[in-house]
């Protein structure tokens, strides 16, 4: 024991030392003495303890190295600092995915629908937002963060329907067929076939039965809802009317007419305007599939359509007898001085400017269907909006309009007027359209 603890001692005593003999110097000596069968080299006297201490500092050194390995091989588990710092990364990505669902919610809540304004929201400069819109400070936080990266966001807003609102769709889009289905005197008249002379040439037109009025706000609004109403939300966004254009093409103070013109119900009898090409041909099918669905095989009716530039000509000329205007004679107004249709008249005063000068024949913008007097049972066949047309039967790469509309000059009105919107497909504040139906039993 006690002989254990003398070594003990050496050992801490060799430890605190300084090394006064390299390793490979000790290394050397004790190889020499262990060839020498362990018998002690000469020395002054202090060999034993010489030697003893060489192998304590041999050993004292290998330790040390070890020991200095260990510490400074890196280890490739995380410390407990190391820890924390990835656990806050992945809790404050979760918090970010977390926000940004919560903000985005925060937007749609925040806004203000007045139904059934239909628009595809980008993601603009918060000064460009509508005064409608209530900026909470989340959604001013979110905007100011995704305004820094380069990519947009379109967020798409649906309105959710009361479970009145589809009552009364269900109801209006009942009506629609019927009328459309019996072909009601009012509201669709017929056009025989025959053949007259058109642009130089006879050209022999079938049957059909042309819409009385411009398709209305309220019938597209009926489509719109029913295509919600089904889920079909990509084919609405495709068919939703253009409302921005009555600003971004006419430009002015127009913003009412953008955010009501389509949604507020004093617009129901408008002839709807701003619709796509697309929009228009969906509309057409949607027609024909709901009112094919509720008759029998028999009473099925050929595709709601787009007529024909000869078929809308026929039907608005009757047949080529009453030119340049659908009532006859070759002036816009009566004996009266009344305007027989609205479109945009010349200033009849020096003093007068233009803008002024549209309201002189009763409507400052369009007017509602069915207004001014009809000719054969169609209303505004010249002005209030161009009507699309095709130049041909199933000719669609041929887009155009016929009638013009109220933002055109008397000339653009006429019947075989010029075509101020041709090959015009996308949607535009003076551009509509009404429907025709070949008939095949006549």
């Amino acid at each position: 024991m006690k002989e254990h603890e003398n070594i003990d001692q050496l050992f801490q005593k060799a430890k605190t030392q300084p090394v006064a003999v390299s390793f490979e110097k000790t290394k050397n000596e004790f190889l020499k003495h262990l060839s020498a069968g362990g018998k002690t080299p000469p020395t002054d006297g202090k060999g034993t303890f010489f030697t003893m201490k060489n192998v304590i500092i041999m050993i004292s050194s290998l330790s040390a190295i070890g020991l200095a390995v260990i510490l400074l091989v890196p280890s490739h588990k995380p410390t407990k600092k190391e820890n924390v710092s990835v656990k806050h990364v992945q809790e404050t990505k979760q918090l970010e995915e977390v926000e940004f669902v919560i903000e985005e919610e925060e937007i749609k809540k925040s806004k203000e629908f007045i139904w059934p304004v239909l628009e595809t929201q980008s993601l603009e400069p918060i000064e460009s937002f509508r005064p409608r819109e209530v900026l909470t400070p989340m959604v001013i936080k979110r905007k100011e963060k995704y305004l820094k990266n380069d990519t947009r966001y379109d967020y798409k807003y649906y309105p959710k329907l009361t479970e009145q609102e589809i009552a009364d769709n269900h109801k209006q889009k009942k009506k629609m067929v019927k009328v459309l289905a019996k072909f009601d005197k009012k509201h669709y008249i017929f056009s025989r076939s025959g053949s007259f002379e058109y642009q130089g040439k006879k050209i022999s037109i079938q049957a059909f039965f042309i819409q009385s009025n411009e398709v209305t706000n309220l019938e597209y609004r009926t489509f719109l809802f029913d295509l919600l109403i089904q889920g079909r939300k990509a084919e609405f966004d495709i068919a939703k009317p253009e409302q921005e254009n009555w600003t971004q093409l006419l430009g002015g103070d127009l913003k009412a007419m953008e955010e009501q013109y389509f949604s507020h119900e004093a617009f129901n009898d408008y002839p709807v305007v701003n619709v796509t090409r697309a929009g228009a041909e969906m509309y057409c099918d949607w027609l024909t599939k709901a009112v094919n669905a509720t008759v029998e095989n028999d009473k099925r009716i050929n595709d709601v359509r787009l007529p024909t530039r000869a078929e809308w000509f026929m039907a608005a000329s009757g047949e080529g007898q009453f030119l340049p205007f659908p009532w006859g004679g070759n002036k816009s107004t009566n004996e009266d001085g009344c305007y027989l249709a609205n479109f945009n008249p010349k200033p009849t005063t020096t003093e007068m400017n233009e803008e002024k000068a549209l309201s002189q024949d009763g409507a400052m913008f369009t007017a509602k269907t069915g207004t001014y007097n009809p000719e054969r049972g169609m209303y505004n066949l010249s002005g209030n909006v161009a009507e699309m047309v095709y130049e041909a039967y199933n000719s669609k790469s041929k887009p155009g309009t016929a009638g013009g509309s109220w933002l055109n000059s008397e000339e653009e009105i006429k019947l075989n007027g010029p075509d101020p919107y041709e090959g015009v497909t996308s949607g535009h504040p003076g551009i509509g359209f009404r429907v025709v139906v070949t008939h095949l039993n006549f």
